[in-house]
């Protein structure tokens, strides 16, 4: 079954759970706000959680039709999901593979990030429905695969990331110092409830209306090891997953661990929490 739904709409800051959304090719819809549709950035390179792990302290959460984020520091930035293509401020952004069109959200909120990650030049992108997409990307043994059916924002490989929240009970009793981790270092977009890894071997996913097909396994980053609590960096669960959960034979690069399974959207709809999933077997084997 479907446990969380989960909507990251600002890249790197924290998820916000919803009981319900769409599921567009692109990534989860909530209210007018998009998965990964905004970035913080300078003029150089954007801020993620690796190069800022104080953006795992904001909190973020829907009011109305408002999205709030809230600094212990400095108060409550409210974000309206409307914009006016006509008298908005277009910058070109690189992101990878790719030259994005994007909304410049304004000083007075740039002003607010500034404070918040007190770093000058500090700049609030949006991407918008109006402007072309990225093509996922799919990792294999010769190396990145472009994906144009599957477009993307500013994720990486694709429009959903499944974690298997016994896949993450499985991996917490092997940590061998007792400590344990969240799905929420995973930053998923839906998290599942069945036998664990048993994701990594599907090939379709069917979930009401929505259909999605298997791109390929998920490679973890440090990115995992940043407390989503504390903000904290360990070594944890990095270290433990490279123990058991890197390819057979794997060298170089491919020594990054996998944990989750990214899907691209083929059917679009409605999914809410509760959802049984159907799946399609791969029946492969990747690990020893």
């Amino acid at each position: 079954n479907v446990k969380r739904i989960i909507i990251h709409p600002i890249k790197s800051l924290p998820g916000i759970e919803v009981p319900s959304a769409f599921y567009s090719k692109a990534g989860v819809q909530y209210k007018g706000w998009s998965d990964r549709s905004f970035i913080l950035v300078n003029e150089r390179l954007s801020y993620d959680l690796m190069k800022m792990p104080s953006l795992a302290l904001l909190k973020l959460f829907f009011h109305d039709d408002e999205l709030w984020i809230e600094s212990p520091n400095n108060g409550i930035l409210k974000l309206n999901p409307n914009y006016d293509l006509k008298s908005a401020k277009i910058v070109e952004f690189e992101y990878f593979d790719a030259k994005l069109q994007t909304i410049d959200c304004g000083d007075e909120i740039a002003t607010w990030f500034e404070k918040v990650l007190d770093k000058p030049g500090v700049r609030l992108l949006r991407h918008v429905p109006e402007f072309e997409y990225r093509n996922g990307v799919k990792l294999t043994k010769k190396g990145i695969v472009l994906l144009k059916e599957f477009p993307v924002v500013f994720q990486f490989y694709a429009s959903c990331l499944i974690i298997n929240d016994n896949s993450v009970s499985d991996l917490n009793k092997r940590i061998p110092s007792g400590e344990t981790v969240s799905y929420r270092n995973f930053r998923p977009n839906i998290l599942v409830e069945s036998k664990p890894y048993s994701e990594e071997n599907w090939s379709l996913v069917q979930i009401a209306d929505v259909t999605m097909q298997f791109i390929c396994l998920c490679q973890r980053c440090m990115t995992t090891t940043i407390d989503p609590d504390t903000a904290k960096r360990s070594p944890e669960p990095l270290k433990t997953l490279k123990e058991y959960r890197c390819p057979k034979n794997a060298k170089g690069f491919d020594r990054k661990p996998n944990f989750g399974s990214v899907f691209g959207v083929v059917n679009e709809g409605q999914i809410s929490v509760g959802d049984r999933i159907y799946a399609k077997q791969k029946f492969f084997k990747m690990f020893a």
